[in-house]
């Protein structure tokens, strides 16, 4: 794989961060939001028809919790999170009927009307943002070049490694890939 088109992307609980690889593979550069800063929010929110991520989604969340989507990281590897309350979550999940859309979540949309997502085509948008991000600063020309490595919590479960693979091809990326975030911890990624 060639270094130059690849991307590591850090999907935090309060923070996503997204970097690209030297050209020799030896250092991440990290790469700033179309607010200028390197870290993201981590709270995706549909407004005005939309789905918006980072500081205008926060911004949203304190006026009000209705189509505000925080803690997504989290709620990726539900159900097999006893430990992790429901009640804690401005917003409902639905079982889905299929493997990668075990959670779903209602959208109230512009209608009034109720629309279920999937928490994989949730994690998509937030990949495609970041993603956009990346294509500012590198060029449209990298477009369908880039791969993706996804930074993972230690212990990821099966069907949190199925659905931000999946959420990575869905946003564009050529190819996908998880590494524990405690590797790279140890080697300084």
């Amino acid at each position: 794989m060639d270094s130059k088109n690849l991307l590591v992307i850090d999907l935090g609980h309060s923070f996503s961060r997204i970097a690209s690889v030297s050209d020799d593979g030896s250092t991440l550069e990290l790469i700033a939001n179309r607010d200028g800063v390197y870290e993201t929010p981590s709270v995706l929110a549909f407004a005005e028809g939309d789905f918006v991520l980072g500081s205008h989604a926060e911004s949203l969340m304190r006026s009000s919790n209705e189509n505000i989507f925080p803690f997504l990281r989290d709620v990726l590897a539900y159900p097999d999170m006893p430990w992790f309350p429901q009640s804690s979550l401005p917003y409902e999940l639905v079982a889905g009927k299929k493997e990668q859309d075990y959670v779903q979540i209602p959208v109230l949309s512009e209608s009034g009307r109720k629309e279920l997502f999937s928490i994989v085509e949730l994690v998509t948008i937030v990949c495609e943002e970041l993603r956009e991000f990346a294509l500012d600063r590198l060029g449209e020309k990298m477009k369908r070049q880039l791969s993706v490595i996804f930074i993972v919590p230690t212990g990821i479960n099966p069907k949190l490694a199925s659905a931000l693979k999946a959420s990575g091809e869905n946003a564009g990326f050529r190819s996908s890939f998880l590494v524990d975030e405690a590797l790279c911890v140890l080697n300084k990624l």
